[in-house]
């Protein structure tokens, strides 16, 4: 009976360690596991992070502003000419008194006879019967305008030639026309410079009168 006791005892001093041994290894892997859940990772190298980075397209530049248009300034009317009336200019007189064009020495003149001195000259102003201009001295002869000499223009010019008191012309003017304005033009204004013999009043004094005097313009063959 003792025996079977001490065996009994120590049945149950065996499923007492197991027990312990069984609680001890639920303790260590309850403990392990915590410890694994709280286990820090430490890495030697920092781990790189490599991102590739794709560059943005810029967007595109906003357009330029528009100019606003500009205000359209209104022209003014153009000014309508007036048409002017057509002036009809009658062609002017000859003028007898003007300087010739010198070119040539022309054919001396025949020299007048002698006649007696100039009747006086009317009041008027123009000439009536007059006698033949003498000339006091000598007188250079007109030369041959150039023009009429291109033309072989040839013809007598007649003068009439107020002589003051002191033998020089006051006026003259061509009584009868060689045929060409270049003549008597240089007829007028050559022979106006010659001094002539004036008048006779009654009282033997010397006065004013009209002449005539012939010119004959003619060329050398």
């Amino acid at each position: 009976m003792e025996f079977t006791y001490n065996q009994q005892h120590e049945s149950n001093t065996k499923y007492t360690k197991v027990a312990l041994v069984g609680l001890l290894h639920v303790a260590l892997g309850y403990g392990l596991v915590q410890s694994l859940s709280k286990v820090n990772v430490h890495f030697d190298h920092p781990i790189e992070t490599m991102l590739e980075l794709t560059p943005l397209k810029a967007p595109p530049p906003p357009p330029p502003p528009k100019e606003p248009p500009k205000p359209k300034v209104a022209e003014a009317p153009k000014p309508v000419p007036i048409p002017q009336p057509e002036v009809v200019t009658p062609p002017p007189e000859p003028v007898e008194t003007v300087q010739a064009q010198v070119t040539s020495d022309p054919a001396p003149a025949e020299p007048a006879p002698a006649q007696p001195a100039a009747a006086p000259a009317s009041d008027s102003g123009t000439p009536g019967n007059i006698g033949t201009a003498v000339m006091a001295d000598g007188c250079a002869t007109p030369e041959y305008p150039a023009k009429a000499l291109r033309n072989n223009e040839t013809g007598t010019t007649t003068l009439a030639l107020l002589v003051g008191a002191d033998g020089h012309v006051e006026s003259a003017k061509v009584q009868s026309s060689s045929g060409s304005r270049e003549l008597d033009r240089a007829a007028v204004s050559a022979l106006s410079m010659c001094k002539f013999k004036p008048g006779i009043a009654s009282n033997g004094q010397p006065q004013a009168g009209w002449a005539r005097l012939d010119y004959v313009w003619k060329l050398d063959s």
